[in-house]
Protein backbone atom coordinates (compact mmCIF):
# COMPACT_ATOMS: atom_id res chain seq x y z
CA UNK A 1 0.00 0.00 0.00
CA UNK A 2 2.77 2.45 0.95
CA UNK A 3 4.71 1.60 -2.22
CA UNK A 4 1.68 2.33 -4.39
CA UNK A 5 1.09 5.64 -2.61
CA UNK A 6 4.75 6.53 -3.06
CA UNK A 7 4.53 5.88 -6.80
CA UNK A 8 1.35 7.95 -7.08
CA UNK A 9 3.08 10.85 -5.32
CA UNK A 10 6.12 10.42 -7.59
CA UNK A 11 3.90 10.66 -10.67
CA UNK A 12 2.12 13.78 -9.39
CA UNK A 13 5.44 15.43 -8.47
CA UNK A 14 7.01 14.71 -11.86
CA UNK A 15 4.02 16.10 -13.74
CA UNK A 16 3.74 19.13 -11.45
CA UNK A 17 7.43 20.08 -11.37
CA UNK A 18 8.01 19.62 -15.10
CA UNK A 19 4.86 21.64 -15.91
CA UNK A 20 6.03 24.42 -13.59
CA UNK A 21 9.46 24.48 -15.26
CA UNK A 22 7.88 24.75 -18.72
CA UNK A 23 5.56 27.52 -17.51
CA UNK A 24 8.53 29.47 -16.15
CA UNK A 25 10.44 28.90 -19.40
CA UNK A 26 7.56 30.19 -21.54
CA UNK A 27 6.35 33.14 -19.51
CA UNK A 28 9.51 34.32 -17.74
CA UNK A 29 12.60 32.96 -19.48
CA UNK A 30 11.61 33.61 -23.10
CA UNK A 31 11.05 37.37 -22.52
CA UNK A 32 14.33 37.62 -20.59
CA UNK A 33 16.29 35.82 -23.33
CA UNK A 34 14.65 37.95 -26.04
CA UNK A 35 15.55 41.17 -24.24
CA UNK A 36 19.06 40.11 -23.18
CA UNK A 37 20.21 38.77 -26.55
CA UNK A 38 17.97 40.91 -28.75
CA UNK A 39 16.54 37.90 -30.56
CA UNK A 40 12.99 37.22 -31.82
CA UNK A 41 10.45 35.04 -30.06
CA UNK A 42 10.88 32.15 -32.51
CA UNK A 43 14.59 31.69 -31.68
CA UNK A 44 14.18 32.15 -27.92
CA UNK A 45 11.34 29.60 -28.07
CA UNK A 46 13.60 26.92 -29.53
CA UNK A 47 15.88 26.90 -26.51
CA UNK A 48 13.58 27.90 -23.68
CA UNK A 49 10.66 25.66 -24.58
CA UNK A 50 12.45 22.52 -25.75
CA UNK A 51 15.37 22.37 -23.31
CA UNK A 52 13.18 21.22 -20.35
CA UNK A 53 12.28 18.10 -22.33
CA UNK A 54 15.91 17.04 -22.07
CA UNK A 55 15.20 16.93 -18.34
CA UNK A 56 12.27 14.58 -18.93
CA UNK A 57 14.53 12.15 -20.79
CA UNK A 58 17.14 12.34 -18.05
CA UNK A 59 14.45 11.76 -15.41
CA UNK A 60 13.29 8.66 -17.30
CA UNK A 61 16.89 7.40 -17.40
CA UNK A 62 17.47 8.08 -13.69
CA UNK A 63 14.31 6.23 -12.63
CA UNK A 64 15.13 3.38 -15.00
CA UNK A 65 18.61 2.98 -13.54
CA UNK A 66 17.38 3.34 -9.94
CA UNK A 67 15.08 0.41 -10.60
CA UNK A 68 18.21 -1.63 -11.31
CA UNK A 69 17.78 -2.13 -15.05
CA UNK A 70 20.66 -2.54 -17.47
CA UNK A 71 21.28 -0.29 -20.48
CA UNK A 72 20.61 -2.98 -23.07
CA UNK A 73 18.16 -2.71 -25.95
CA UNK A 74 16.26 -5.79 -24.80
CA UNK A 75 15.83 -4.61 -21.21
CA UNK A 76 15.01 -1.03 -22.21
CA UNK A 77 12.40 -2.29 -24.69
CA UNK A 78 10.84 -4.58 -22.09
CA UNK A 79 10.70 -2.06 -19.22
CA UNK A 80 9.53 0.86 -21.36
CA UNK A 81 7.16 -1.37 -23.35
CA UNK A 82 8.75 -0.47 -26.68
CA UNK A 83 7.38 -3.55 -28.43
CA UNK A 84 6.93 -4.33 -32.10
CA UNK A 85 3.59 -3.16 -33.41
CA UNK A 86 1.39 -6.25 -33.64
CA UNK A 87 -2.04 -6.38 -35.32
CA UNK A 88 -3.82 -5.27 -32.16
CA UNK A 89 -1.48 -2.29 -31.72
CA UNK A 90 -1.77 -1.29 -35.39
CA UNK A 91 -5.56 -1.49 -35.24
CA UNK A 92 -5.69 0.61 -32.09
CA UNK A 93 -3.14 3.00 -33.58
CA UNK A 94 -5.21 3.66 -36.70
CA UNK A 95 -8.55 3.95 -34.86
CA UNK A 96 -7.28 6.19 -32.11
CA UNK A 97 -5.07 8.28 -34.35
CA UNK A 98 -8.23 9.23 -36.24
CA UNK A 99 -10.08 9.89 -32.97
CA UNK A 100 -7.21 11.82 -31.37
CA UNK A 101 -6.63 13.66 -34.65
CA UNK A 102 -10.25 14.79 -34.68
CA UNK A 103 -9.96 15.55 -30.97
CA UNK A 104 -6.92 17.72 -31.71
CA UNK A 105 -8.98 19.77 -34.20
CA UNK A 106 -11.89 20.04 -31.75
CA UNK A 107 -9.45 21.17 -29.04
CA UNK A 108 -8.10 23.89 -31.35
CA UNK A 109 -11.60 25.18 -32.11
CA UNK A 110 -12.77 25.09 -28.49
CA UNK A 111 -9.54 26.74 -27.36
CA UNK A 112 -10.27 29.69 -29.63
CA UNK A 113 -13.79 29.99 -28.23
CA UNK A 114 -12.47 29.81 -24.66
CA UNK A 115 -9.74 32.37 -25.34
CA UNK A 116 -12.11 34.75 -27.12
CA UNK A 117 -14.94 34.57 -24.60
CA UNK A 118 -13.27 34.13 -21.21
CA UNK A 119 -11.12 37.17 -20.51
CA UNK A 120 -8.72 35.65 -17.96
CA UNK A 121 -8.10 32.70 -20.32
CA UNK A 122 -7.22 34.86 -23.32
CA UNK A 123 -4.03 34.09 -25.25
CA UNK A 124 -1.24 36.47 -24.12
CA UNK A 125 -1.04 39.47 -26.40
CA UNK A 126 2.76 39.13 -26.47
CA UNK A 127 2.52 35.75 -28.21
CA UNK A 128 3.13 35.89 -31.99
CA UNK A 129 0.94 34.49 -34.77
CA UNK A 130 1.06 30.72 -34.61
CA UNK A 131 0.41 30.78 -30.87
CA UNK A 132 -1.97 33.72 -30.88
CA UNK A 133 -4.89 33.09 -33.25
CA UNK A 134 -5.86 36.78 -33.06
CA UNK A 135 -2.77 37.71 -35.05
CA UNK A 136 -2.55 37.18 -38.79
CA UNK A 137 -0.17 34.47 -39.99
CA UNK A 138 1.97 36.15 -42.65
CA UNK A 139 3.16 33.83 -45.48
CA UNK A 140 6.86 33.03 -45.12
CA UNK A 141 6.86 33.71 -41.38
CA UNK A 142 6.63 31.47 -38.30
CA UNK A 143 6.11 32.97 -34.86
CA UNK A 144 6.70 36.35 -36.49
CA UNK A 145 10.13 35.30 -37.79
CA UNK A 146 10.99 35.20 -41.50
CA UNK A 147 11.64 31.58 -42.56
CA UNK A 148 12.76 32.27 -46.11
CA UNK A 149 16.01 30.36 -46.69
CA UNK A 150 16.50 29.73 -42.95
CA UNK A 151 17.02 25.95 -43.21
CA UNK A 152 18.73 25.67 -39.84
CA UNK A 153 15.47 26.55 -38.09
CA UNK A 154 13.48 23.43 -39.09
CA UNK A 155 16.56 21.31 -38.29
CA UNK A 156 16.73 22.69 -34.74
CA UNK A 157 12.94 22.51 -34.43
CA UNK A 158 13.06 18.84 -35.43
CA UNK A 159 15.68 18.16 -32.73
CA UNK A 160 13.44 19.92 -30.21
CA UNK A 161 10.47 17.88 -31.45
CA UNK A 162 12.47 14.70 -30.78
CA UNK A 163 13.23 15.68 -27.19
CA UNK A 164 9.60 16.75 -26.75
CA UNK A 165 7.98 13.52 -27.98
CA UNK A 166 10.47 11.01 -26.59
CA UNK A 167 10.87 12.94 -23.35
CA UNK A 168 7.15 12.91 -22.63
CA UNK A 169 6.31 9.47 -23.95
CA UNK A 170 9.27 7.54 -22.51
CA UNK A 171 8.86 9.13 -19.08
CA UNK A 172 5.08 9.46 -18.82
CA UNK A 173 3.96 6.37 -20.74
CA UNK A 174 7.08 4.21 -20.67
CA UNK A 175 8.21 4.69 -17.06
CA UNK A 176 5.21 6.02 -15.13
CA UNK A 177 2.17 4.42 -16.76
CA UNK A 178 3.13 0.84 -15.74
CA UNK A 179 3.57 2.15 -12.17
CA UNK A 180 0.15 3.84 -12.35
CA UNK A 181 -1.41 0.57 -13.51
CA UNK A 182 -0.19 -1.13 -10.33
CA UNK A 183 -2.17 1.43 -8.32
CA UNK A 184 -5.23 1.98 -10.50
CA UNK A 185 -5.42 -1.12 -12.69
CA UNK A 186 -7.36 -0.64 -15.92
CA UNK A 187 -8.40 2.86 -14.78
CA UNK A 188 -4.81 4.15 -14.77
CA UNK A 189 -5.44 5.98 -18.06
CA UNK A 190 -7.95 8.23 -16.28
CA UNK A 191 -5.43 9.14 -13.57
CA UNK A 192 -2.55 9.81 -15.93
CA UNK A 193 -4.64 11.25 -18.77
CA UNK A 194 -6.09 13.85 -16.42
CA UNK A 195 -2.66 14.67 -15.00
CA UNK A 196 -1.16 14.95 -18.48
CA UNK A 197 -3.95 17.28 -19.57
CA UNK A 198 -3.47 19.45 -16.47
CA UNK A 199 0.26 19.33 -17.16
CA UNK A 200 -0.46 21.50 -20.23
CA UNK A 201 -1.61 24.34 -17.96
CA UNK A 202 1.07 26.52 -19.62
CA UNK A 203 -1.32 26.57 -22.62
CA UNK A 204 -4.07 27.47 -20.15
CA UNK A 205 -6.66 28.48 -22.79
CA UNK A 206 -6.74 24.96 -24.21
CA UNK A 207 -5.90 22.48 -21.45
CA UNK A 208 -9.53 21.70 -20.53
CA UNK A 209 -10.61 20.46 -24.00
CA UNK A 210 -7.17 18.92 -24.39
CA UNK A 211 -7.79 16.67 -21.36
CA UNK A 212 -11.06 15.40 -22.82
CA UNK A 213 -10.28 15.12 -26.53
CA UNK A 214 -6.54 14.35 -26.65
CA UNK A 215 -4.90 13.40 -23.34
CA UNK A 216 -7.41 10.83 -22.07
CA UNK A 217 -7.86 9.05 -25.44
CA UNK A 218 -4.10 8.89 -26.09
CA UNK A 219 -3.23 7.48 -22.67
CA UNK A 220 -6.13 5.03 -22.96
CA UNK A 221 -4.88 3.57 -26.24
CA UNK A 222 -1.30 3.29 -24.95
CA UNK A 223 -2.53 1.42 -21.87
CA UNK A 224 -4.86 -0.75 -23.95
CA UNK A 225 -2.09 -1.71 -26.39
CA UNK A 226 0.60 -2.00 -23.67
CA UNK A 227 2.90 -0.44 -26.26
CA UNK A 228 4.63 2.94 -25.78
CA UNK A 229 5.31 3.19 -29.53
CA UNK A 230 1.61 3.81 -30.05
CA UNK A 231 1.81 7.00 -27.97
CA UNK A 232 5.08 8.05 -29.60
CA UNK A 233 3.61 7.71 -33.10
CA UNK A 234 0.29 9.47 -32.39
CA UNK A 235 1.86 12.25 -30.31
CA UNK A 236 4.75 12.60 -32.75
CA UNK A 237 2.54 12.99 -35.84
CA UNK A 238 0.30 15.56 -34.15
CA UNK A 239 3.31 17.63 -33.07
CA UNK A 240 4.87 17.43 -36.54
CA UNK A 241 2.20 19.78 -37.92
CA UNK A 242 4.11 22.98 -36.95
CA UNK A 243 7.32 21.54 -38.48
CA UNK A 244 5.52 20.89 -41.76
CA UNK A 245 4.28 24.49 -41.71
CA UNK A 246 7.83 25.75 -41.02
CA UNK A 247 9.33 23.73 -43.90
CA UNK A 248 6.63 25.03 -46.26
CA UNK A 249 7.55 28.60 -45.22
CA UNK A 250 11.30 28.05 -45.73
Amino acid sequence: MFKKLKEQILTILIFSISSLILSISIYLLIPIVMKTFQIPFAIAYLGCFYFPFVGLLLTALIIYRKEGHKLTIKEISTRLRLHKLNKKSLKLLVIFFLLVGVGFLVTSLLSRLISDNIKFLAVPESFPAGLNHNKEQVPGYFFGFSMKGVWWYPVLYFIGWGFNIFGEELLFRGILLPKNEKSFGDKAWIFQGTLWGLWHIFWYWQFIPLIIFVALPLVYVVQKSKNTWVGIIIHGILNLIPLIIIISQV
